[in-house]
This record gives C-alpha cells, structure tokens and sequence, in this order.
C-alpha cells in the first residue's frame, strides 16, 4: 500500500532545501498542470486572434470608408474643373460669334451704302426737288392770300366810309373839311385804353372827330356826336 509519504505534495512538506527542483520538476510533469497550460495558451492565442480579426475588420472598414471619400472629393473636384472648362469654353464660343456677328454687320451696312449712292440717287433728287417746291409753293399761297385779305380789307373799309359819307349827306351833315394826317401802324390791342401808336387815344379822337366847341356847332346833339365816333371806330377796326 502506498504510505503518506509517497505522495509528492507531502514529501515536498516535508522535505526543505536541496529538494525545491525536485519539487518544481514533479509539478511540470503532472498531467493536470499540463492541460491547464494549454487551455490558458488556447485561451490567450484565441482571444489574441479575435482581437486580430476585429482589428482587421476596423481597419478594412476605415480603409473602404476613407477610399469613399477619396472617391467622393475626386469626383467633386473632376465635376467643378469640368464646369469651370464648360463655362470658360462657352465664353470663349460667344465672344468670337458676337465679334463674327459685329463684323458680319459692319460688312453688310457698309456694302448698303455703297451701293446706295448708285442706285437711288435720282430718286433721292427727286424727293428733294418735290420738297423744295412744294415749301416755295406754300409760300407763294401764303403770299398771295396775305395781299388778297389786305386788298379786301381796304376796299371794305373805302367802301363802308362811302356808306358812311352818304349816309351823313343824306341826313344833312354838311362834309367835314379834309384834314392832312399822317397813317401810323397801331400797337395797342383794340378795347384797351393804352396807346395808339406814338400818340394817345385822345389826339386820335381828336383827329377823327374835332374839338368839342366845333362839334356843337357844327354837328348838333351830343348823342349824334356819339353815333359818328362809334361808326368811325369801326371803319378804323
């Protein structure tokens, strides 16, 4: 039978000194401490491996979103020098068809006016001449029609003072003395009481009529006086 002491944990409590590798030795060398070893190396290459794979998995994850953004900003960059080319180029095409429509104009215009001359010259005369005669006859008309209204207007006024004279002989007013006077344009509007010409209303009333003492002998009552300066205003409107 085995004994107390067979067993190598109570040889180790007992034993002291020179017998520590033998005891260290024994331990290695049992089976349990062994598949304890192993589980905890498993344990540890296991969880060292699971961290690996998160690692890789983090950094693949951080590796395809950092090639989205690149992808992204290349792709903005490409689009906003693609329009700036775009507008630059179409700039460009506008001001070379504005310039080729300014050119295109000024060619035409100048081509108009050079065959202008040449082909409506007569015409342009023409025209000319017909206005230049239609001016000269408008005022001739105008001419004419002034002396025609002038004439008439003096016939009438000889002809009312005529009516007037025979109409005073037929009443008994014996004819005035003929008096020398001198015709002056007058610049005064009629109805006003201002001037008339270079002499007041009064000396013309003078002139036309007489002075009062001679008017009372010899023309009468103040109301026929009255009736002969009104009929001789009119003849002189």
């Amino acid at each position: 039978m085995e004994t107390f002491e067979d067993h190598m944990w109570c040889s180790h409590s007992c034993h002291s000194g020179d017998d520590d590798d033998d005891y260290s030795e024994g331990i290695e060398r049992h089976p349990l401490v062994k598949i304890r070893s192993r589980s905890n190396s498993r344990s540890r290459s296991r969880s060292r491996s699971r961290l690996n794979n998160q690692n890789r998995r983090r950094s693949s994850f951080l590796v395809d979103e950092l090639d989205m953004l690149m992808d992204k900003a290349a792709t903005t960059i490409q689009a906003a020098w693609r329009g700036h080319l775009t507008r630059k180029q179409l700039m460009v095409e506008h001001a070379a068809a504005s310039t080729i429509q300014a050119a295109w104009r000024h060619f035409i215009t100048r081509e108009y006016l050079a065959l202008r001359p040449r082909h409506y010259s007569m015409e342009d005369k023409d025209h000319a001449a017909e206005v230049i005669q239609a001016h000269y006859r408008g005022y001739v008309t105008r001419k004419a029609i002034s002396q025609c209204r002038h004439a008439a207007v003096t016939i009438q006024a000889h002809w009312r003072g005529y009516q007037t004279r025979q109409e005073l002989a037929q009443r008994g007013y014996p004819p005035s003395k003929p008096r020398k006077t001198y015709y002056t344009p007058p610049t005064y509007v009629p109805g006003s009481t201002g001037w008339m010409g270079p002499y007041p209303r009064k000396h013309w009333r003078k002139v036309m009529v007489g002075e009062p003492e001679d008017n009372a002998s010899t023309f009468g009552t103040p109301q026929q006086i009255a009736v002969l300066v009104f009929s001789r205003s009119w003849l002189v409107q």
